[in-house]
């Protein structure tokens, strides 16, 4: 088993934080994230009523493989020169959809995101003319 090491941060700027990440400083058991999305973009608005229903596509449904993790196949000795792991800064523009920002000792993580997009554009047929917009 490795040795313990502390983690030293100097400073840490995260722009933008959402869906279902993790900002986290500090040890931890398990990190298990998990964002479902789905995106309508349309070229006219419209709403139907029933655009929120998971359930009606498959992405939302489908078991996911996991991977196993098996021990290296020959043995591993780690040395650590120093009892730290620095950084001296930490900049993150965005975190989105059960990204994880750790800092720290973990035993296991766990993320999952689905996404669907759907873009509905409009036919020829519907487009307005040029002169009513």
């Amino acid at each position: 088993m490795s040795s313990v090491r502390l983690s030293r941060v100097g400073s840490v700027k995260v722009v933008s934080q959402s869906n279902s990440s993790v900002c986290l400083f500090g040890d931890s058991a398990a990190i298990n994230p998990r964002s479902d999305v789905f995106a309508v973009q349309r070229e006219q608005s419209r709403y139907l009523g029933n655009e929120g229903e998971l359930e009606q596509f498959q992405i939302f449904q489908q078991s996911l493989p996991k991977l196993a993790v098996q021990p290296p196949p020959f043995p591993v000795r780690i040395r650590n020169d120093s009892p730290y792991i620095d950084a001296r800064s930490i900049h993150i523009l965005g975190m989105s959809a059960s990204a994880v920002l750790h800092v720290g000792s973990t035993g296991s993580i766990d993320a999952e995101t689905r996404i669907k997009h759907v873009r509905q554009l409009l036919s020829i047929k519907e487009k307005p003319d040029e002169e009513e917009r």
